[in-house]
Protein backbone atom coordinates (compact mmCIF):
# COMPACT_ATOMS: atom_id res chain seq x y z
CA UNK A 1 0.00 0.00 0.00
CA UNK A 2 1.26 3.58 -0.93
CA UNK A 3 1.00 6.18 1.34
CA UNK A 4 -1.97 8.12 -0.61
CA UNK A 5 -3.69 5.40 0.41
CA UNK A 6 -3.90 6.55 3.37
CA UNK A 7 -5.74 9.43 2.32
CA UNK A 8 -8.62 6.73 0.94
CA UNK A 9 -8.34 4.93 4.22
CA UNK A 10 -8.92 7.71 6.33
CA UNK A 11 -11.97 8.82 3.98
CA UNK A 12 -13.94 5.92 4.79
CA UNK A 13 -13.13 5.45 8.22
CA UNK A 14 -14.64 9.37 8.33
CA UNK A 15 -17.58 7.93 6.47
CA UNK A 16 -18.05 5.13 8.25
CA UNK A 17 -18.19 6.83 11.60
CA UNK A 18 -20.47 9.22 10.00
CA UNK A 19 -23.00 7.31 9.32
CA UNK A 20 -26.06 6.35 11.46
CA UNK A 21 -29.74 5.72 11.24
CA UNK A 22 -31.89 8.58 10.05
CA UNK A 23 -34.53 7.39 12.48
CA UNK A 24 -36.74 9.83 10.67
CA UNK A 25 -34.97 12.75 10.19
CA UNK A 26 -35.97 15.02 7.46
CA UNK A 27 -33.37 13.68 4.85
CA UNK A 28 -33.05 17.62 3.25
CA UNK A 29 -33.52 20.05 6.59
CA UNK A 30 -30.82 22.70 6.63
CA UNK A 31 -28.98 20.78 9.47
CA UNK A 32 -29.17 17.60 8.05
CA UNK A 33 -27.79 18.73 4.91
CA UNK A 34 -24.89 20.29 6.66
CA UNK A 35 -22.44 17.24 6.59
CA UNK A 36 -23.66 16.13 3.15
CA UNK A 37 -21.59 19.36 1.73
CA UNK A 38 -18.97 18.85 4.06
CA UNK A 39 -18.49 15.21 2.70
CA UNK A 40 -18.84 16.40 -1.02
CA UNK A 41 -16.82 19.20 -0.46
CA UNK A 42 -13.63 16.96 0.97
CA UNK A 43 -14.37 14.59 -1.77
CA UNK A 44 -14.19 17.57 -4.48
CA UNK A 45 -10.81 18.56 -3.53
CA UNK A 46 -9.74 14.66 -3.46
CA UNK A 47 -10.86 14.67 -6.61
CA UNK A 48 -8.75 17.94 -7.48
CA UNK A 49 -5.68 16.70 -6.04
CA UNK A 50 -6.13 13.03 -7.68
CA UNK A 51 -5.30 14.60 -10.92
CA UNK A 52 -1.90 15.39 -10.18
CA UNK A 53 -0.85 12.61 -7.35
CA UNK A 54 -0.62 9.01 -9.83
CA UNK A 55 0.78 6.82 -6.85
CA UNK A 56 -1.33 4.18 -4.72
CA UNK A 57 -3.76 1.47 -5.44
CA UNK A 58 -6.81 2.82 -4.12
CA UNK A 59 -6.28 7.18 -4.11
CA UNK A 60 -6.73 7.34 -7.82
CA UNK A 61 -10.27 6.43 -7.34
CA UNK A 62 -11.08 9.87 -6.75
CA UNK A 63 -10.26 10.88 -10.09
CA UNK A 64 -13.81 9.50 -11.19
CA UNK A 65 -16.27 11.03 -8.94
CA UNK A 66 -15.44 14.90 -9.45
CA UNK A 67 -18.52 15.61 -11.31
CA UNK A 68 -21.20 13.37 -9.79
CA UNK A 69 -20.13 15.09 -6.46
CA UNK A 70 -20.80 18.68 -7.76
CA UNK A 71 -23.82 17.80 -8.68
CA UNK A 72 -24.57 17.08 -5.12
CA UNK A 73 -24.13 20.62 -4.52
CA UNK A 74 -26.31 22.09 -7.11
CA UNK A 75 -29.01 19.88 -6.44
CA UNK A 76 -29.04 21.40 -2.68
CA UNK A 77 -28.52 24.98 -4.03
CA UNK A 78 -31.80 24.36 -6.34
CA UNK A 79 -33.58 22.40 -3.87
CA UNK A 80 -33.07 25.50 -1.34
CA UNK A 81 -33.77 28.15 -3.71
CA UNK A 82 -37.22 26.55 -4.69
CA UNK A 83 -37.93 25.74 -1.20
CA UNK A 84 -37.52 29.24 0.33
CA UNK A 85 -39.63 31.09 -2.97
CA UNK A 86 -42.35 28.01 -1.32
CA UNK A 87 -42.67 29.61 1.66
CA UNK A 88 -42.03 32.97 0.52
CA UNK A 89 -42.98 33.73 -2.55
CA UNK A 90 -41.84 36.45 -5.14
CA UNK A 91 -40.41 38.52 -2.36
CA UNK A 92 -37.58 35.86 -2.08
CA UNK A 93 -36.84 36.71 -5.30
CA UNK A 94 -35.86 40.03 -4.48
CA UNK A 95 -33.88 38.23 -1.81
CA UNK A 96 -31.86 36.59 -4.16
CA UNK A 97 -31.64 39.67 -6.26
CA UNK A 98 -30.51 42.17 -3.33
CA UNK A 99 -28.47 39.79 -1.10
CA UNK A 100 -27.85 36.25 -2.17
CA UNK A 101 -25.92 37.18 -5.50
CA UNK A 102 -23.82 40.50 -4.47
CA UNK A 103 -22.85 38.32 -2.06
CA UNK A 104 -21.82 35.86 -3.55
CA UNK A 105 -20.08 38.31 -6.30
CA UNK A 106 -18.41 39.97 -3.39
CA UNK A 107 -16.86 36.96 -2.43
CA UNK A 108 -15.53 35.40 -5.76
CA UNK A 109 -14.13 39.05 -6.32
CA UNK A 110 -12.34 39.16 -3.48
CA UNK A 111 -10.99 35.23 -4.05
CA UNK A 112 -9.78 36.04 -7.20
CA UNK A 113 -7.57 39.40 -6.12
CA UNK A 114 -6.47 36.89 -2.97
CA UNK A 115 -5.31 34.25 -6.43
CA UNK A 116 -3.76 37.11 -8.10
CA UNK A 117 -1.36 38.62 -5.38
CA UNK A 118 -0.27 34.56 -4.68
CA UNK A 119 0.34 33.95 -7.97
CA UNK A 120 2.57 36.56 -7.93
CA UNK A 121 4.22 35.88 -5.32
CA UNK A 122 4.42 32.52 -7.08
CA UNK A 123 5.85 34.23 -9.89
CA UNK A 124 3.04 34.45 -12.55
CA UNK A 125 2.38 37.50 -14.29
CA UNK A 126 -0.87 38.39 -13.86
CA UNK A 127 -2.66 41.61 -15.39
CA UNK A 128 -5.89 43.21 -14.59
CA UNK A 129 -6.75 42.64 -18.20
CA UNK A 130 -6.19 38.67 -18.03
CA UNK A 131 -8.14 38.64 -14.86
CA UNK A 132 -11.05 40.09 -16.63
CA UNK A 133 -10.84 38.03 -19.77
CA UNK A 134 -10.74 34.99 -17.44
CA UNK A 135 -14.37 35.80 -16.40
CA UNK A 136 -15.40 34.87 -19.75
CA UNK A 137 -12.63 32.96 -21.22
CA UNK A 138 -13.54 29.43 -19.59
CA UNK A 139 -10.88 29.56 -17.54
CA UNK A 140 -11.18 31.55 -14.13
CA UNK A 141 -8.38 32.90 -12.80
CA UNK A 142 -9.50 31.17 -9.17
CA UNK A 143 -8.94 27.65 -9.79
CA UNK A 144 -12.06 25.35 -10.18
CA UNK A 145 -14.89 28.51 -9.24
CA UNK A 146 -15.93 28.01 -12.59
CA UNK A 147 -19.07 26.43 -9.99
CA UNK A 148 -19.51 29.94 -8.59
CA UNK A 149 -19.76 32.00 -12.00
CA UNK A 150 -22.73 28.90 -13.10
CA UNK A 151 -24.22 29.41 -9.89
CA UNK A 152 -24.77 32.92 -10.53
CA UNK A 153 -26.16 32.57 -13.81
CA UNK A 154 -28.40 29.88 -12.53
CA UNK A 155 -30.03 32.27 -9.80
CA UNK A 156 -30.19 34.77 -12.32
CA UNK A 157 -32.13 32.35 -14.41
CA UNK A 158 -34.39 30.70 -11.48
CA UNK A 159 -35.02 34.67 -10.58
CA UNK A 160 -36.13 35.54 -14.47
CA UNK A 161 -38.29 32.10 -15.17
CA UNK A 162 -39.92 32.24 -11.11
CA UNK A 163 -40.50 36.08 -11.49
CA UNK A 164 -42.85 35.33 -15.46
CA UNK A 165 -44.37 32.11 -15.03
CA UNK A 166 -43.97 31.49 -10.88
CA UNK A 167 -47.91 31.56 -10.59
CA UNK A 168 -47.98 28.33 -13.04
CA UNK A 169 -46.13 25.93 -11.42
CA UNK A 170 -45.49 23.22 -14.47
CA UNK A 171 -44.94 26.07 -16.96
CA UNK A 172 -42.15 27.59 -14.80
CA UNK A 173 -40.75 23.77 -14.01
CA UNK A 174 -40.52 23.01 -17.34
CA UNK A 175 -39.33 26.39 -18.34
CA UNK A 176 -36.40 25.94 -15.41
CA UNK A 177 -35.68 22.92 -16.89
CA UNK A 178 -35.34 24.05 -20.32
CA UNK A 179 -32.83 26.91 -19.87
CA UNK A 180 -30.58 24.48 -17.76
CA UNK A 181 -30.95 22.26 -20.74
CA UNK A 182 -30.12 25.17 -22.91
CA UNK A 183 -27.04 26.51 -20.86
CA UNK A 184 -25.48 23.34 -20.84
CA UNK A 185 -25.98 22.99 -24.75
CA UNK A 186 -24.67 26.51 -25.40
CA UNK A 187 -21.33 25.91 -23.22
CA UNK A 188 -21.04 22.92 -25.22
CA UNK A 189 -21.23 24.37 -28.32
CA UNK A 190 -18.58 27.15 -27.25
CA UNK A 191 -16.29 24.68 -26.38
CA UNK A 192 -16.14 25.27 -22.72
CA UNK A 193 -14.57 22.19 -20.87
CA UNK A 194 -17.07 19.63 -19.59
CA UNK A 195 -17.12 20.36 -16.29
CA UNK A 196 -18.75 23.95 -16.94
CA UNK A 197 -22.10 22.23 -17.51
CA UNK A 198 -21.55 17.89 -16.64
CA UNK A 199 -23.17 18.53 -13.26
CA UNK A 200 -25.46 21.44 -13.89
CA UNK A 201 -28.77 18.84 -14.14
CA UNK A 202 -28.96 18.50 -10.70
CA UNK A 203 -29.92 21.93 -10.41
CA UNK A 204 -32.88 21.57 -12.13
CA UNK A 205 -33.13 17.96 -10.17
CA UNK A 206 -33.45 20.13 -7.16
CA UNK A 207 -35.65 22.52 -8.11
CA UNK A 208 -38.31 19.61 -9.19
CA UNK A 209 -37.83 18.06 -5.98
CA UNK A 210 -38.48 20.79 -3.57
CA UNK A 211 -41.65 21.75 -6.01
CA UNK A 212 -43.23 17.97 -5.32
CA UNK A 213 -41.22 16.95 -2.01
CA UNK A 214 -44.10 15.80 -0.15
CA UNK A 215 -45.57 13.61 -2.89
CA UNK A 216 -41.91 12.37 -3.87
CA UNK A 217 -41.27 11.92 -0.05
CA UNK A 218 -44.37 9.58 0.27
CA UNK A 219 -43.43 7.84 -2.37
CA UNK A 220 -40.32 7.02 -1.54
CA UNK A 221 -41.13 6.42 1.74
CA UNK A 222 -43.43 3.29 0.75
CA UNK A 223 -40.92 1.56 -1.19
CA UNK A 224 -37.84 2.73 -0.17
CA UNK A 225 -35.86 -0.49 -1.49
CA UNK A 226 -37.35 -0.43 -4.60
CA UNK A 227 -36.55 2.92 -5.48
CA UNK A 228 -33.13 3.24 -3.88
CA UNK A 229 -32.16 0.19 -6.02
CA UNK A 230 -33.67 1.55 -8.94
CA UNK A 231 -31.86 4.64 -8.82
CA UNK A 232 -28.71 2.73 -7.94
CA UNK A 233 -29.36 0.36 -11.08
CA UNK A 234 -29.78 3.55 -13.35
CA UNK A 235 -27.30 5.85 -11.92
CA UNK A 236 -24.76 2.75 -12.17
CA UNK A 237 -25.42 2.13 -16.26
CA UNK A 238 -25.66 5.74 -17.00
CA UNK A 239 -22.45 6.33 -15.45
CA UNK A 240 -20.76 3.27 -17.20
CA UNK A 241 -22.09 4.31 -20.04
CA UNK A 242 -20.41 7.72 -19.99
CA UNK A 243 -17.03 6.05 -19.43
CA UNK A 244 -17.07 3.79 -22.32
CA UNK A 245 -18.69 6.22 -24.97
CA UNK A 246 -15.63 8.12 -23.86
CA UNK A 247 -13.45 5.30 -24.91
CA UNK A 248 -15.66 4.89 -28.08
CA UNK A 249 -15.42 8.31 -29.09
CA UNK A 250 -19.20 8.89 -28.93
CA UNK A 251 -19.80 13.07 -28.03
CA UNK A 252 -23.82 13.04 -28.32
CA UNK A 253 -24.14 9.72 -26.41
CA UNK A 254 -21.47 10.58 -23.98
CA UNK A 255 -22.69 13.99 -22.95
CA UNK A 256 -25.97 12.51 -23.14
CA UNK A 257 -25.56 9.66 -20.19
CA UNK A 258 -23.18 12.14 -17.91
CA UNK A 259 -25.98 14.22 -17.77
CA UNK A 260 -28.26 11.51 -16.74
CA UNK A 261 -25.34 10.56 -14.16
CA UNK A 262 -25.34 14.00 -12.84
CA UNK A 263 -29.07 14.04 -12.61
CA UNK A 264 -29.62 10.70 -10.96
CA UNK A 265 -26.68 10.63 -8.38
CA UNK A 266 -27.90 13.31 -6.31
CA UNK A 267 -31.46 11.33 -6.35
CA UNK A 268 -29.66 8.66 -4.86
CA UNK A 269 -28.01 9.98 -2.18
CA UNK A 270 -31.15 11.86 -0.91
CA UNK A 271 -32.90 8.21 -0.99
CA UNK A 272 -29.71 6.79 0.81
CA UNK A 273 -30.26 9.60 3.08
CA UNK A 274 -34.02 8.65 4.35
CA UNK A 275 -32.03 6.13 6.31
CA UNK A 276 -28.85 6.89 6.65
CA UNK A 277 -27.72 10.03 8.29
CA UNK A 278 -24.21 11.83 7.85
CA UNK A 279 -23.68 13.50 11.10
CA UNK A 280 -20.03 14.19 13.19
CA UNK A 281 -18.25 17.26 14.31
CA UNK A 282 -15.30 17.29 12.01
CA UNK A 283 -18.02 16.42 8.33
CA UNK A 284 -20.62 19.34 10.75
CA UNK A 285 -17.28 21.65 10.72
CA UNK A 286 -16.23 21.62 6.90
CA UNK A 287 -19.75 21.81 5.73
CA UNK A 288 -19.92 25.07 7.40
CA UNK A 289 -16.89 25.87 5.27
CA UNK A 290 -17.72 23.99 2.34
CA UNK A 291 -17.48 27.19 0.22
CA UNK A 292 -14.77 28.52 1.38
CA UNK A 293 -13.07 25.05 1.22
CA UNK A 294 -13.78 24.66 -2.61
CA UNK A 295 -13.06 28.39 -3.32
CA UNK A 296 -9.31 27.91 -2.34
CA UNK A 297 -8.33 24.70 -2.35
CA UNK A 298 -7.07 25.14 -5.55
CA UNK A 299 -4.09 28.14 -4.72
CA UNK A 300 -3.47 25.69 -1.63
CA UNK A 301 -2.14 23.07 -3.92
CA UNK A 302 -0.85 25.04 -6.47
CA UNK A 303 1.32 27.24 -4.03
CA UNK A 304 2.67 23.74 -2.49
CA UNK A 305 3.72 22.92 -6.06
CA UNK A 306 5.38 25.98 -6.87
CA UNK A 307 8.59 27.79 -7.45
CA UNK A 308 8.25 29.15 -3.99
CA UNK A 309 7.35 25.74 -2.01
CA UNK A 310 7.35 22.39 -4.04
CA UNK A 311 6.78 18.84 -2.40
CA UNK A 312 7.39 16.57 -4.44
CA UNK A 313 5.74 13.67 -2.91
CA UNK A 314 2.74 12.96 -3.63
CA UNK A 315 0.98 11.38 -0.16
CA UNK A 316 2.67 14.60 2.09
CA UNK A 317 1.48 16.60 -0.95
CA UNK A 318 -1.78 15.40 -0.43
CA UNK A 319 -2.32 15.28 3.07
CA UNK A 320 -0.80 19.17 3.28
CA UNK A 321 -3.29 20.32 0.83
CA UNK A 322 -6.07 18.96 2.56
CA UNK A 323 -5.04 20.10 5.75
CA UNK A 324 -4.08 23.58 4.77
CA UNK A 325 -7.54 23.70 2.85
CA UNK A 326 -9.35 23.55 5.86
CA UNK A 327 -7.51 25.95 7.89
CA UNK A 328 -7.26 28.19 5.05
CA UNK A 329 -10.92 28.01 4.06
CA UNK A 330 -11.66 28.31 7.90
CA UNK A 331 -10.03 31.64 7.97
CA UNK A 332 -11.91 33.04 5.18
CA UNK A 333 -14.88 31.77 6.57
CA UNK A 334 -14.28 34.36 9.08
CA UNK A 335 -13.66 37.10 6.83
CA UNK A 336 -16.57 36.43 4.85
CA UNK A 337 -18.78 37.14 7.59
CA UNK A 338 -18.47 40.59 7.22
CA UNK A 339 -20.90 40.57 3.99
CA UNK A 340 -24.80 39.81 5.24
CA UNK A 341 -26.08 36.86 4.81
CA UNK A 342 -29.12 35.71 2.14
CA UNK A 343 -32.32 35.93 4.41
CA UNK A 344 -33.41 32.56 5.59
Amino acid sequence: MKLTDTVTLAYILLLVSAVRPAKGADCLSKDSTVSMRGLFALTVVLHHLSAYAYSGLTFPIFSYVGFISVSVFFFLSGYGLMTRYGQQGRGYLKSVLTNRIPRLVAIYLITTVVYALVFMVMGYKVTLRYVLWSFVSGSPLALNSWYILALLLLYLMFCAVFALFGKRKGLSLTMMATMTLCYILVLHKLGYDYHWYMSVPGFAVGIIWAASRESIHAMAEKKWWLWTIAAAVVFWLVYRLSGLTMIWSIPGLNLGSRLAAAATFPVLVVLLSMKLKLGGKLLNFMGGISLELYLFHGLVYAFLRSSVVYISNDALWVWLSVVLSVAVAFIFNRVFKIFPKPHK
